[in-house]
């Protein structure tokens, strides 16, 4: 394991998520989408076959933002700065992020690609911690009391389900190829 383009993809990957969630709680959501952008154009430029690459990133970004445009839709969470429901600000930010967690899955997720827990299991915690920490920054709000539970519930189970599939999606794609990191 090659440690820079590990070091590198998860920076570049914290940054990009940083950027979205407390740009768009302070009114600049386009600049978090710009950051997420200049990850996954970076990602790319470095990417050892990158039609392959854009394939995973990009249709995994699509289910994704399908996934929170559902969860939106359905009372899970309300998008903060714009309540009135899917916005394209609200699209364009979220697709910029799923895309932006897409450029991991051939580097820093290839510890899962042989253990389809550890990504579901990454998942189910990850997810909501991150949905927590978007609505401790202002990004998203969740409902109160025991609602809120079962939302963090719900997008524990979606992030537990799309994670290994695209950790396995990834997988098929690169492994045997000698191109994975």
């Amino acid at each position: 394991m090659r440690w820079r383009p590990l070091i590198l993809n998860i920076f570049g990957y914290d940054v990009a998520w940083f950027g979205c969630v407390v740009g768009a709680a302070f009114g600049y959501a386009w600049a978090g989408i710009a950051l997420a952008a200049a990850n996954v154009a970076l990602h790319m430029r470095w990417s050892p076959v990158v039609r392959r690459e854009a394939a995973l990133v990009f249709g995994g970004a699509l289910v994704g933002v399908s996934a929170d445009a559902l969860m939106v839709v359905t009372g899970v969470y309300e998008y903060r700065p714009r309540p009135d429901g899917l916005s394209l600000e609200f699209l364009a930010l979220f697709f910029a992020m799923w895309a932006s967690f897409g450029t991991t899955m051939r580097i820093a997720m290839r510890f899962a690609w042989r253990r389809p827990w550890a990504g579901a299991l990454l998942g189910l915690l990850g997810g909501p911690l991150a949905y927590l920490a978007a609505a401790k920054i202002g990004t998203i709000t969740l409902p109160e009391g025991a609602a809120m539970w079962r939302s963090l519930a719900v997008i524990g189970v979606v992030y537990g389900v799309l994670t290994p599939v695209w950790v396995e999606w990834a997988r098929r794609m690169f492994s045997g190829t000698g191109r994975a990191a």
